[in-house]
């Protein structure tokens, strides 16, 4: 197995043994002090799903796809908001097996559907109006080949986030991801432009949401007359 399969198998590992852990941010299931460090810590987990319903807008009557969707929150909100369908997709299976059961248990799993896939896996020509990738750059050492194929899948818009390098936060991060055996990758505004720019898209957007960076942005040859990326 070469390098990128070896951290794509570590990755597959961590995500499918915490993702009872990774879901309590979003129930509230944690302790009361638990649930006070993510308050303090982690604001911009709740941040950045204000800006992905946001600048997905319009939401009702139009197909998401949201690549390494977790346990699912982000689907179920985008369904909440009147979604014709939202898929989503991660290679974690038990991350899947839990989206399945809140989809179910909120009543929605006829708008919801939850694959064990990675965007390779679907065909190039399943396309939906809006691709969202959040909390998924993180994860990947060259994400450039994903950026293209997911800028290629959106009729309209992706919608991304990534963690900002230059933050206290993202050496701590690191340390204790990678004593738990997960690698995790930081980027500074330019990157961002520049992989966006490379990976065939262009520009809608961009600001920081805490110690994230978040975007939106189309095909280049989509786009006719958007305003300039902020």
């Amino acid at each position: 197995m070469n390098a990128t399969g070896q951290r794509t198998e570590k990755q597959r590992d961590y995500w499918d043994r915490t993702a009872e852990e990774f879901d309590s941010i979003y129930t509230r299931t944690k302790s009361k002090f638990a649930r006070w460090l993510d308050r303090t810590f982690r604001t911009d987990m709740f941040e950045r799903l204000d800006y992905t319903l946001l600048h997905a807008a319009p939401i009702e009557g139009r197909t998401f796809l949201d690549v390494g969707c977790g346990t699912g929150h982000y689907c179920l909100a985008l369904a909440r908001q009147g979604a014709r369908k939202v898929v989503g997709i991660d290679f974690a299976p038990n991350m899947i097996q839990r989206a399945v059961h809140l989809a179910t248990e909120a009543g929605i799993d006829q708008i919801c559907e939850f694959r064990v896939q990675t965007i390779e896996d679907i065909p190039e020509s399943e396309q939906f109006d809006v691709l969202i990738g959040i909390g998924l750059l993180d994860y990947f050492h060259d994400p450039k080949n994903l950026l293209r194929r997911m800028h290629e899948q959106a009729r309209d818009k992706v919608i991304l986030s990534f963690p900002r390098s230059n933050t206290w936060r993202a050496p701590v991060r690191k340390m204790r991801l990678a004593l738990r055996g997960c690698d995790v990758y930081f980027y500074s505004e330019a990157e961002v432009r520049r992989l966006i720019e490379e990976s065939g898209g262009r520009l809608v957007d961009l600001r920081v949401v805490g110690k994230l960076i978040c975007t939106t942005s189309q095909l280049s040859r989509s786009i006719s007359s958007e305003a300039p990326a902020r």
